[in-house]
């Protein structure tokens, strides 16, 4: 599951999985090691991939490389997109 803030939840453990997976390289550049250990440690552990802790220059370094992924179902990035777009930490 991804959360994407305290009252956004979407997707399944596997796709929770494969985002982290895929953007895994941006967020090792732009967030501390603290950082990335907790994120590993939730997906890794519970299957969930939550967004909740980010700042507003995480959360849209993050917004952009899921924007960029090709390897996604194009439905449910689309649902993700759309749900982080909604938040207010979004800065188009």
């Amino acid at each position: 599951m991804i959360i994407v803030n305290e009252q956004k939840t979407l997707g399944s453990k596997g796709f929770a999985r494969t985002v982290f997976d895929s953007i895994s390289p941006a967020l090792i550049k732009h967030l501390s090691k603290e950082q990335m250990n907790d994120i590993t440690s939730d997906v890794e552990f519970f299957s969930e991939l939550d967004f909740s802790g980010l700042d507003r220059n995480e959360f849209n370094v993050v917004f952009m490389a899921v924007k960029q992924l090709t390897n996604l179902d194009k439905h449910w990035q689309g649902i993700l997109l759309r749900a982080m777009q909604a938040d207010p930490r979004y800065t188009p």
